[in-house]
């Protein structure tokens, strides 16, 4: 198998993992403290006032718009975190895993970054981590884990993974499985009653398990780990001008 070859083959099997469905929303309610701003290369999330130190990176699923993770990403923001929402050609990160690395010195005030994703976006965060281990703080999965050939077991970064009881496509065992090729304090949340598509607000998707949380409530303890996990690594602390 030539090299050309392999790439494509390994584009379809992530294409056959990818979230392949759409916002179903046209608006939806910020926190009254959080704006956002939609550019051609990304979606900023952010607070109206005094931020943190801390900014985020998020890589979004496969073939999904980054203005279906808003909801949950504007809970963050209202804490003061800065987020950007990498949009990414043809919504596919994998097209483009080291694309926190353009949109980060936009952001010279920002001291730390931690790079997160969802399901496809998860595991090309994985990717960039891996090459550029230095430039992170931290790093978030959401029913997401590493490609079977990427190990950064070896690394001492901060690393969260959430995973979802009833995720049809990153499934709780895949995700299990995933565990050996991630750092050994990689601390673990699986959300029970949680499925895969309710980490954004893009509608049902198929082969999903079907959530008995609902999606306001799986976002709210999402952003509710997230945050946790930030203040015991130490990365909420208040930015002075």
């Amino acid at each position: 198998m030539t090299r050309t070859s392999a790439c494509l083959t390994l584009l379809v099997l992530l294409l056959l993992q990818a979230c392949s469905a759409a916002p179903r929303f046209a608006r939806w309610e910020l926190p009254a403290n959080v704006g956002f701003a939609d550019l051609p290369d990304r979606v900023l999330v952010q607070p109206l006032e005094e931020s943190q130190t801390t900014g985020i990176v998020f890589y979004p699923g496969g073939l999904v718009s980054p203005a279906a993770y808003i909801p949950l990403l504007a809970r963050l923001a209202s804490q003061g975190y800065r987020v950007v929402i990498a949009r990414m050609p043809l919504d596919l990160a994998v097209l483009d895993s080291a694309k926190a690395l353009q949109l980060m010195p936009d952001y010279p005030y920002v001291q730390h970054w931690v790079l997160a994703g969802h399901s496809l976006g998860g595991a090309m965060a994985v990717e960039a981590v891996k090459k550029h281990p230095e430039r992170f703080a931290g790093l978030i999965l959401l029913a997401a884990y590493p490609a079977e050939n990427t190990d950064i077991s070896d690394l001492s970064l901060p690393v969260l993974s959430i995973a979802a009881s009833e995720d049809g496509l990153s499934t709780p065992a895949e995700v299990s499985a995933g565990r050996q090729r991630l750092p050994q304090q990689t601390q673990y949340v699986q959300l029970s009653g949680a499925n895969h598509a309710q980490f954004g607000d893009y509608g049902p998707q198929a082969n999903d398990g079907k959530a008995s949380l609902s999606r306001d409530l799986q976002q709210a303890l999402t952003a509710s780990a997230i945050s946790d996990f930030l203040k015991e690594q130490k990365l909420f602390q208040a930015l002075s001008f």
